[in-house]
């Protein structure tokens, strides 16, 4: 596990998924369930997690449903993940 105090370059995450320390080339977030794909321009952010994780939430899918939620957790990763 990484605990970041400063933001991660994308150039770190693909060097920590080419090492084997993210897994599959992904990070999943425990809360939601996303996987971070640092290779990607567009793509880097897919809502999508192998068991629905928050169904007493409303969330009735694998992926996180509500647009909001979507928002603020992009915002999230903006502000750790640098360019």
């Amino acid at each position: 596990m990484l605990i970041c105090e400063q933001p991660v370059s994308r150039r770190d995450l693909q060097q920590m998924a080419a090492s084997g320390f993210l897994e599959s080339g992904s990070a999943q977030n425990s809360l939601w369930g996303i996987n971070l794909y640092p290779d990607e321009a567009e793509d880097f952010v897919e809502f999508d997690s192998l068991i629905n994780i928050r169904p007493m939430s409303g969330n009735r899918s694998r992926g996180v449903d509500d647009p909001e939620t979507r928002e603020k957790i992009l915002e999230v990763v903006s502000k750790w993940t640098a360019q």
